[in-house]
């Protein structure tokens, strides 16, 4: 265990220690053995009688989600059951509670008074406090869930079509891989990195805490789809921020934006993405006619995976097309023609099996697939890592690369400084220097380099309209957010109308 990982924890068991002494003391003064408080479950039972609410919201303890919400609830009433029902006090209750209730549980001069729901249920509170209470409590409580539990999502892109749809609104589960605690703790409460509306930065940066994570049930698997920060997205340009600002450049021909066209952002406040993990650390990544190997064993393609096919038909797409073979109009380019040839050309995005049905359909003269060769994006090393005259690779042969691993060595030389520098400096957080052939890790001479970090690779299921590791590369286990859990509701992008454009088939959907 890191000396992180060993400050937070001891931090979680100090704040964990001072509630259950707090609650301890708490119910002595409410008449009840101090014990009880110690005892899951039997201790909700009690604070249930202490705080005035009725026996059946023991119930609540067994429902998802709404089993969140119960203790800051608890934590106001208990508050009201010592005589302090003003907003001041149920705010500290609700974001200290390490500290309130001891407070509450040691004061000599705090006593118990009664069921808070008792004592205060014929005070007539003013409009604004009904609000302000209600407001405070409902930005604590989604605070507290979005960070550590569950964030609805939205796909803003067809990078993962057919899986997952653009106007798919997701519920990203955070506790399975374990909730990351907040790495930029000062900021606008339920915004992200940027304030709706004034437009404005949502965080202060001149407070940053180190990376750590709650144990999970599980970890990032091969296979897995993964919402992750954007790694490349710590510098982003204003006007194009879906694409790496290095990247950027390189389309420029190396010319550079201006300072007032550029923005920084930490770890926990780049955008989120969401891909399939193709590749985990210490794993050998190929990718091969489009198909993917890992440590030189073929892996299944997912089944609703896209690629790019150029069609010939004899007579021009209609919208019944489109929609008898689920393409969005985002999936298809076209109609063109070229010359000497008599038909129409699409470029569209389809599944493999799709495909198939398509081939057979009597106005369809020619399917082919794009190989993913000879775009003209790769004269400007777009593609990781950077050199395509050194490695000439494309979409649909990639590799081989070793996927970084924690507590492994490389050694330093061109190469491997050409694929891991980035890791060792923008994400590692080292200072690396170059000097008559010779590499200088925070002035220190070194011949080797030992990773501290897991890493993984992801791409999108839509292979060919994708910007993924591909183009970026490797994505640290400090940038994982969690797993898409379910699709709690969908909207077609393309389809008129507010009742029309649901997609009720897709609606409370579990993500695989």
């Amino acid at each position: 265990m890191n000396s992180v990982a060993i400050v937070y924890s001891t931090l979680i068991i100090a704040a964990c220690i001072a509630i259950f002494a707090g609650l301890y003391r708490i119910f002595e003064k409410a008449g009840e053995k101090g014990w009880k408080a110690l005892v899951p479950f039997l201790n909700y039972w009690v604070l249930l009688e202490i705080t005035g609410k009725p026996k059946w919201w023991f119930v609540w303890a067994f429902i998802p989600i709404i089993n969140l919400v119960i203790p800051f609830l608890l934590l106001i009433d208990i508050a009201k059951s010592f005589g302090h029902p003003g907003l001041g006090h149920q705010t500290l209750a609700m974001l200290f509670p390490y500290i309130y209730l001891p407070w509450l549980g040691f004061s000599r001069k705090e006593r118990y008074e009664g069921p808070g729901a008792e004592l205060y249920r014929n005070v007539k509170k003013p409009a604004w406090r009904e609000w302000a209470d209600a407001i405070v409590f409902a930005i604590i409580a989604a605070t507290f869930i979005r960070t550590f539990f569950v964030e609805a999502y939205k796909i803003p892109t067809a990078s993962m079509e057919k899986t997952l749809l653009v106007g798919d609104h997701l519920f990203v589960s955070k506790f399975h891989y374990g909730a990351r605690f907040p790495m930029t703790p000062i900021a606008f409460p339920l915004a992200h990195h940027t304030l709706p509306l004034i437009n404005v930065k949502a965080f202060v940066d001149w407070i940053e805490l180190p990376y750590y994570r709650l144990p999970g049930f599980t970890h990032v698997k091969s296979g897995d789809i993964v919402v992750f920060n954007f790694p490349a997205g710590d510098t982003v340009v204003k006007a194009q921020q879906e694409m790496s600002y290095e990247n950027l450049k390189r389309l420029r021909g190396g010319l550079d934006f201006k300072e007032d066209e550029l923005i920084w952002r930490p770890v926990d406040k780049r955008e989120n993405y969401v891909k399939r993990c193709v590749a985990v650390a210490g794993d050998t990544l190929l990718i091969k006619d489009a198909e993917v190997y890992l440590n030189g064993v073929h892996q299944p393609t997912p089944e609703m995976a896209q690629f790019a096919y150029r069609i010939s038909t004899k007579l021009p797409l209609g919208n019944s097309f489109f929609e008898e073979y689920d393409l969005l109009r985002s999936d298809v380019s076209g109609p063109s023609r070229m010359p000497g040839h008599s038909g129409y050309l699409y470029l569209i995005h389809t599944t493999v099996s799709n495909i198939e049905k398509i081939k057979k359909l009597g106005f369809v003269k020619e399917v082919k697939r794009i190989s993913g060769e000879n775009r003209e994006e790769y004269k400007y090393d777009l593609l990781y890592p950077h050199d395509h005259k050194k490695y000439p690779w494309n979409l649909d042969n990639f590799g081989p690369v070793w996927i970084p691993k924690k507590g492994v060595s490389i050694p330093l030389n061109d190469d491997t400084w050409l694929f891991y520098k980035r890791c060792i400096t923008a994400y590692e957080h080292n200072r690396v220097e170059r000097k008559n052939g010779k590499f200088y890790i925070n002035g220190k001479e070194s011949q080797s380099y030992t990773f501290r970090l897991n890493y993984y690779w992801m791409m999108g299921d839509n292979r060919h309209r994708s910007l993924d590791s591909r183009y970026w590369g490797f994505v640290p286990e400090d940038h994982i957010v969690g797993t898409p859990w379910f699709i709690w509701f969908s909207t077609d992008p393309d389809r008129k109308g507010l009742i029309e454009s649901i997609r009720w088939e897709r609606i409370m959907k579990f993500v695989r």
